[in-house]
């Protein structure tokens, strides 16, 4: 473990960013916003000049029906629409949404309520400039 020398947070020993300040080690100083902006348009020009593809993403959520399972219409109406556009599915995942309220107490019963929704999350990808890996 090593202290940031601006913050004073214990982080990993591989770390080369303070995650609560922001503390670069390589520039030996908190980098402004606007620098990483500037840093990440020259990136991107010399990868341009080196012909490197770029994508883009773009994330679906679906609920799921009220009885658990996937909404199947819909996961196949959203992956016709995508590829109609240019898009591929790069990852699917599921996510469990709960909520968990107080319970009532009524006489002797006591009632409470647990509400969760599934959800499956699609990411598609799509490449924003031409090469022949794209």
């Amino acid at each position: 473990m090593k202290q940031c020398p601006n913050c004073g947070e214990l982080i990993g020993d591989n770390a080369n960013e303070c995650f609560k300040c922001h503390y670069n080690y390589s520039y030996g100083r908190v980098v402004t916003s606007r620098e990483d902006r500037n840093e990440f348009e020259a990136i991107k020009q010399q990868e341009q000049k080196e012909g490197k593809a770029h994508y883009e993403y773009k994330v679906e959520v679906i609920n799921d029906c009220s009885t658990g399972e996937i909404n199947a219409a819909e996961l196949q109406r959203l992956l016709a629409e995508y590829s109609l556009r240019g898009w591929r599915l790069h990852s699917v995942f599921t996510n469990e949404v709960g909520k968990n309220s107080g319970g009532v107490a009524v006489s002797f019963l006591g009632l409470s309520v647990n509400a969760t929704i599934d959800q499956t999350i699609l990411i598609f990808e799509r490449c924003i400039k031409a090469l022949e890996t794209c």
